[in-house]
């Protein structure tokens, strides 16, 4: 009985006790690092590399490149970041010549990264003249517990960064407003964001999954 006794306070013990990670300090950016990304728009699916081309004081630039190499006008774009790596300041489509600038730069990280953190973030979004397109967001960014999750790269131990926002502005010539949310989840074994999710309510629905 004392021997059932031990073994059971010791199963308790080691529930209650087990370390969880320690929180993110930063995402380890390095020229040549690759995530391999399947994209899901509205139901249209995409699979795209992500490639770090460049990591210096003037910022971190991932570069995005459809795999399908059939399609000559395929999806290619650059996001990039402070020099931190903590925010994203623009994203560029080579093949249209669109950007999309963040002013102030969008904080998507505020390390160190650990469960309950909470941390708010005001931008304006605008399009390539900066008139026609210009959206102001205020968004709150709070990170969950640590728990597994499965992805077609594999299992891992990951913190979910779940953003709420509320937006309104001009969209050639049209007012809008809305709110949105958007969901990634990041872990301490690869560079890679594992998962992402947004969703408006305008019905406007995405997501992204690493496969490697």
């Amino acid at each position: 009985m004392k021997k059932i006794l031990a073994i059971a306070l010791f199963l308790v013990g080691s529930i209650v006790f087990a370390e969880e990670p320690p929180p993110i300090t930063g995402v380890d950016h390095k020229e040549g690092n690759v995530c391999l990304y399947e994209y899901n728009m509205s139901g249209k699916k995409v699979v795209l590399t992500q490639t770090t081309i460049r990591v210096d004081a003037q910022g971190i630039v991932l570069e995005s490149v459809e795999v399908d190499g059939s399609k000559k006008d395929g999806l290619r774009f650059e996001s990039i970041l402070t020099p931190d790596g903590k925010a994203y300041v623009q994203h560029f489509f080579m093949a249209t010549g669109d950007k999309t600038n963040f002013e102030p730069p969008s904080p998507w990280f505020s390390f160190p990264l650990q469960p309950a953190a909470k941390w708010p973030a005001k931008k304006t979004v605008r399009g390539n003249d900066g008139k026609s397109f210009v959206v102001t967001a205020d968004t709150v960014h709070e990170v969950g517990k640590w728990a597994k999750l499965k992805v077609r790269a594999g299992e891992f131990m990951a913190l979910q960064v779940k953003a709420k926002e509320t937006f309104s502005g001009q969209d050639h010539g049209n007012r809008v407003s809305g709110t949105g949310t958007f969901s990634y989840w990041l872990t301490h074994d690869t560079p890679c964001i594992l998962k992402g999710e947004y969703k408006n309510n305008f019905n406007t629905r995405g997501s992204f999954e690493l496969i490697k």
